[in-house]
Order: structure tokens, then C-alpha cells, then sequence
């Protein structure tokens, strides 16, 4: 048990320093693929809204991280997989919002 509780907790901290990055405007941690036909004077808003996603997603892994600790697995499922979504749902809106 506490071994995952660990590294789901290294996870979501790997995934937080990688939202504050992009946030913070280092899009090159984004894949060159999906920045290629993004205008430059939208980039800071497209880096905030993929780093919103990436927080989402960390989050969700935290979460399931304290409900492994409480032992539910109704919980860790409920709390990573909706995570993911949510998510993921926000970072497909900012590619669709800001790829031209």
C-alpha cells in the first residue's frame, strides 16, 4: 500500500512542476507537434489553459494517492479517473481553441 501511495504522490509531483513550468511559459516542454500552428501572441493563454489541465491531472493523482491511504478503491478509481477527464477535456479545448 504505501509503496503506491509514494509513487502516485511522486507522479502528481512531477505532473504540479510541469503545470508550473508550462504556466509559467516554458512551452517547450509541449511537444513541437502541438504548438506548431498556435500564433505566438496566443501562446501564454494556450500555456494557461494546458497547465489548468495538468493541475486537474495532478490533482486527481493526489487525491487517489489519499484514498489508497484510507484503502478505498471505489475512491482512488473515482478520483484518477476523473482526473483524467476533466483533465484531458481541458487540455483538447485549449488545442481546439487556439489551433488555427
Amino acid at each position: 500500500m504505501y509503496p503506491g501511495i509514494l509513487i502516485v504522490t511522486i507522479i502528481a509531483g512531477v505532473i504540479f512542476y510541469l503545470a508550473f513550468q508550462i504556466g509559467k511559459g516554458h512551452t517547450n516542454l509541449i511537444h513541437d507537434y502541438h504548438v506548431r500552428n498556435i500564433k505566438e501572441k496566443d501562446m501564454p493563454k494556450y500555456a494557461k489553459l494546458i497547465s489548468k489541465g495538468l493541475y486537474v491531472i495532478g490533482l486527481g493523482s493526489l487525491l487517489s494517492g489519499g484514498f489508497m491511504y484510507l484503502e478505498s478503491v471505489v475512491g482512488v478509481l473515482t478520483s484518477i479517473f476523473a482526473g483524467l477527464l476533466i483533465g484531458i477535456v481541458i487540455i483538447a479545448n485549449a488545442q481546439k481553441r487556439f489551433k488555427k
